[in-house]
């Protein structure tokens, strides 16, 4: 990404495409920068015999890239698309960064305390009782050893489990398509995975139109780089319009927009506004799922603080019980 914002740079000063890609070449090469040099020499050679640009940068970039770059090229706007591009994918890697912050950091505080509970029970509580001189029976302290016994016989087990439920989650999140999944989604399920997809549906449809695209053309080229559970809105969405809906909030309104998004595309009118509506409700977007996800994952959070805490005090108990009888 680095090297499509710095041949932005050469085209903003004023060169050509193919003047771009020949000075990233000699400065690359001075550098002695083997990959940006090639790729730029890739598409210098593709500019000169004059084909598309995704030619020559078919195996360096993503295919969402590639069709930025070839729809900025065809419509000759492709600086600006491209730092339109570049600006909604900062704001969803830092939607993504945020929600999975808030979601990793207890998990780490859990692994962290559930290792402390493992060498508490398997090592510092049984050296302790060795020196007592009359057998000590505690709740916390029995709760403790057959806790650690059971994370040392089958933690591996269930890490690998819990990775791999997680893993199937994710998959069927975007390739899941089914009567069944419309319910769960009400019950909450899949949230992180609708949420991402109408975040990327509303940025990208609302940079595509914005740059002179058709919402019908927008759609179609947005079906091949979607995941299927995003492409089966974006084809529920052109139906809706091929049978006749104008205004953008109806035909968005397949049930992957959150009713906030929809109000507020409701609101934008027709033609024109609408566009100008879309890409306001898309630069906002990113903080309206935000607060929905945070409002939802909190009765996760709350659990996983609770075992947290339940685990120190259980430490705590157990570890103030053997220094008590110890000291007896």
């Amino acid at each position: 990404w680095q090297w499509v914002e710095d041949y932005c740079l050469w085209l903003e000063d004023g060169c050509s495409p193919l003047q771009a890609a020949q000075a990233m070449c000699l400065s690359a090469q001075q550098y002695g920068l083997a990959a940006e040099a090639r790729m730029a020499e890739r598409l210098y050679q593709c500019l000169r015999s004059g084909r598309p640009m995704i030619s020559g940068l078919k195996d360096c970039l993503s295919p969402e890239l590639l069709q930025v770059f070839a729809l900025g090229q065809q419509s000759d706007c492709l600086t600006d698309l491209l730092h339109g591009y570049r600006d909604f994918q900062r704001r969803r890697y830092q939607l993504q960064l945020s929600l999975w912050r808030q979601r990793l950091y207890p998990m780490f505080v859990l692994a962290l305390v559930l290792t402390a509970t493992l060498a508490a029970g398997q090592s510092y509580l049984p050296r302790l009782l060795a020196h007592a001189t009359v057998p000590v029976q505690h709740w916390s302290i029995n709760v403790v050893l057959s806790l650690a016994e059971l994370l040392m016989q089958w933690g591996v087990v269930s890490l690998c489990t819990a990775v791999g439920l997680w893993l199937f989650y994710r998959w069927l999140g975007r390739h899941w398509i089914a009567p069944w999944r419309w319910r769960l989604e009400r019950l909450g399920l899949f949230g992180y995975q609708r949420a991402m997809s109408a975040v990327w549906v509303t940025q990208m449809v609302a940079l595509l139109l914005r740059h002179r695209l058709s919402l019908q053309d927008s759609l179609r080229r947005l079906q091949p780089l979607s995941n299927p559970y995003a492409g089966y809105h974006l084809q529920c969405m052109a139906n809706r319009l091929a049978r006749g809906e104008q205004h953008l909030s109806q035909v968005m309104s397949t049930g992957l927009l959150t009713p906030e998004l929809l109000f507020r595309l409701h609101n934008s009118g027709h033609n024109g506004a609408a566009v100008d509506g879309l890409w306001r409700t898309a630069l906002r977007c990113d903080t309206s799922i935000r607060r929905q996800l945070l409002r939802r994952q909190w009765l996760t959070l709350a659990l996983l603080y609770g075992v947290i805490v339940a685990l120190l005090l259980l430490l705590l108990q157990a570890g103030g019980q053997t220094m008590m009888a110890l000291l007896q």
